[in-house]
């Protein structure tokens, strides 16, 4: 199933868990929980179950470090029950004016329904000293793309019932067993990605963007060079030049792509170096087949690794 943004998940986890005999009591409504990106959403649908009404404002194949506020957005988070954001920074550009337009004090920052899931794991990546925008889009507090690790997308769904559980304590049992059955089925498809992972030739590769650090360090793939010459500058012919000649003494394996950056770039490296393009799934409903949380994972892993 494809996540598309305003789209009710409660009814629709992704994983089949088979938890129906946990149903909602007679008349409780579910939360309503707004996300900023369809991973999120999907992680509260595999947590929540019947419990939530999940909406993911970013779409699949959308940038999330730009997304254009809309009015059906403002309408969405006034009437959230939570909101759960990636966090360091990566809505900074575009969510604080849709939260003025919600006038939810419930949603905002130190709310009582506002989660931040970026504090349920370790970021890499952080600067410690000053940033400005000379060096690019850079990410202070650390990079953003955390969730395109298993293990964090884990850390997040133990945050998210705890959350929950919170807002809904009757619901605590419920959300507990759903978080017990995602966290089965994530240690399960790790061990076979991380078995595929070592199985295959591939060892090294680039990025366009500085996106993949917690997938390399989760399956042992080595970034050597990112086309972006700075965080969200185009790559110039200059530093592509540059970075092809580097691969000459030191050849690599992909060039990972996103499917929101220009393609042209990572075809025109993958062409002068010999390396394979991977057409990376960003978030849930970025390519085709990408279909949930752990769907999109399995994509990027094979897509960089192979098919067994």
């Amino acid at each position: 199933m494809r996540l598309t943004n305003l789209v009710p998940l409660s009814l629709r986890s992704l994983w089949g868990i088979g938890l129906l005999a946990l149903a909602l009591p007679a008349g409780a409504e579910p939360l309503r929980v707004v996300a900023t990106t369809p991973d999120l959403a999907d992680l509260v649908v595999a947590v929540g179950g019947d419990a939530v009404e999940a909406q993911s404002l970013a779409r699949g194949p959308q940038d999330p470090h730009f997304l254009e506020p809309r009015p059906s957005f403002v309408r969405a988070l006034h009437r959230a029950d939570a909101l759960v954001v990636v966090g360091l920074d990566l809505e900074a550009g575009w969510l604080p004016t849709l939260l003025r337009g919600a006038r939810n004090p419930e949603i905002v920052s130190g709310g009582r329904g506002y989660v931040d899931a970026s504090l349920a794991i370790e970021p890499r990546g952080a600067v410690t000293a000053p940033a400005d925008r000379s060096m690019g889009d850079v990410h202070p507090r650390g990079n953003p793309h955390y969730l395109t690790d298993p293990r964090n997308g884990l850390a997040v769904a133990k945050q998210l019932a705890e959350r929950l559980s919170e807002l809904r304590p009757e619901a605590a049992p419920r959300f507990a067993a759903r978080l017990a059955a995602f966290e089965s089925r994530v240690e399960e498809k790790l061990a076979a990605w991380r078995a595929l992972a070592r199985a295959s030739t591939v060892r090294s590769a680039l990025q366009d963007h500085l996106y993949w650090g917690y997938f390399a360090a989760c399956f042992g793939l080595e970034l050597v060079g990112t086309l972006e010459p700075k965080p969200g500058i185009p790559p110039t012919t200059l530093h592509l030049s540059r970075l092809i000649e580097r691969t000459r003494a030191r050849p690599v394996d992909v060039v990972l792509a996103n499917p929101y950056y220009d393609p042209r770039h990572a075809r025109f490296v993958a062409e002068q170096t010999g390396a394979r393009v991977a057409e990376m799934a960003h978030q849930a409903g970025a390519r085709p087949g990408a279909d949930g949380y752990l769907g999109a994972i399995d994509h990027n892993v094979r897509a960089v690794f192979g098919s067994p």
